[in-house]
């Protein structure tokens, strides 16, 4: 649909009735300005889909709404309804009202006939608020909401919690100093024989549910080393 609007708005402005418009470049006639204002009414579906779009993303990322299950259950009638309701209006407004040149914008569309001079809900009148403004109000109001639920959720969920940062904690292990002297050396080797064993300070961070577990191991751990390390030095 994106692409038929295209094409349709690149050419409605030269296909405008050659007999009544006061435009220039105008060289089409009263057919060629009705298939532009039937081919610009189904164009609306591109509208609606963006619409449609806003709907799935809010029950995929607020929602949680599985791709399978919109694809099986919602994306058919979300079809339904963004062709069906603007191919409908152009039959309608085809057989109704008819197309003419628009005297605001480009190409072909509604216009006012000789009822609308002397009424206010002229068939026109209805046919274009129910057929374009109401679904674009509605559409407009629709992304609002959606996109602002949407960024509600996503902000909530990469917000850290009190809970979740009570969690995570760092365990370091202390250093540990062993100075041993030979006192059966003379006091000359007293500085060859004294010696310095340095444990090198290790970091565990644990979260999760085994926190406790994992920290009594390391604990355990850690105190291996030190008492292996002392007896190497006795030795």
């Amino acid at each position: 649909y994106d692409i038929i609007s295209s094409l349709n708005w690149s050419v409605a402005a030269f296909l405008r009735p050659q007999e009544t418009s006061l435009r220039m470049l105008s060289i089409g006639n009263k057919t060629t300005c009705n298939i532009v204002g039937f081919v610009n009414q189904i164009s609306h579906a591109t509208m609606i889909y963006q619409g449609m779009l806003g709907a799935y993303f809010l029950l995929t990322a607020r929602y949680g709404f599985s791709n399978a299950y919109i694809a099986r259950k919602i994306e058919p009638w979300m079809h339904i309804v963004s062709i069906v309701y603007p191919l409908s209006f152009a039959i309608v407004q085809s057989v109704l009202a008819g197309f003419g040149e628009v005297t605001m914008g480009v190409g072909c569309w509604l216009i006012g006939t000789d009822e609308c001079e002397t009424e206010t809900l002229c068939t026109t009148r209805i046919l274009s608020w129910v057929s374009y403004a109401i679904p674009l109000v509605s559409v407009i109001i629709s992304l609002i909401v959606n996109n602002t639920i949407i960024l509600l959720h996503a902000r909530k969920q990469m917000r850290p919690t009190p809970h979740s940062i009570s969690k995570s904690f760092t365990l370091s292990s202390p250093v540990h100093s062993v100075d041993h002297d030979d006192d059966d050396d003379d006091s000359d080797n007293d500085s060859d024989d004294s010696s310095t064993t340095t444990q090198p300070e290790s970091k565990y961070v644990f979260t999760g549910k085994e926190d406790y577990k994992d920290e009594r191991s390391a604990d355990i751990m850690t105190g291996s080393v030190n008492s292996t390390a002392n007896i190497n030095k006795d030795q």
